[in-house]
């Protein structure tokens, strides 16, 4: 598998494993520490419990509002080094067949004993990806 399948597959399965709301999985995609960037707010946790403790309101949010499936729309990437990438994305959450919201994520990976994992993560409009 080359970098680039491998780091597809990795956002796949963040995918995957926020569609099953599965904190531990989905945590298991990230290294630590890793930062989120939503909303003009930027979260750094330096473990995954203190990620799941933090994020775990959102997973609520979600399965209250009927959330059953996150699509991925696109998948970008870009190989900066052999082991560090960008991947610029577009996802659309859905609850049931209708449509809960669409949103762009632009993602900063790396390899760290061969294997690839988030480092950061930020949010933005689905209208405006990092790049093609």
């Amino acid at each position: 598998m080359t970098d680039t399948e491998a780091i597809r597959a990795l956002i796949q399965r963040i995918g995957e494993t926020f569609s099953q709301l599965d904190m531990d999985a989905w945590t298991d995609c990230f290294h630590t520490p890793v930062s989120f960037v939503m909303a003009g707010e930027i979260l750094a946790f330096h473990s995954r419990d203190e990620t799941a403790t933090a994020l775990r309101p959102l997973f609520d949010q979600l399965r209250q509002q009927g959330f059953t499936s996150t699509y991925l729309n696109t998948c970008n990437v870009k190989l900066l080094s052999n082991a560090t990438a960008l991947v610029a994305a577009v996802w659309t959450r859905f609850a049931g067949e209708d449509v809960l919201e669409r949103l762009g994520a632009t993602y900063f990976v790396m390899k760290q004993k061969g294997q690839w994992k988030a480092v950061m993560v930020t949010s933005h409009s689905p209208d405006v990806v990092a790049f093609s």
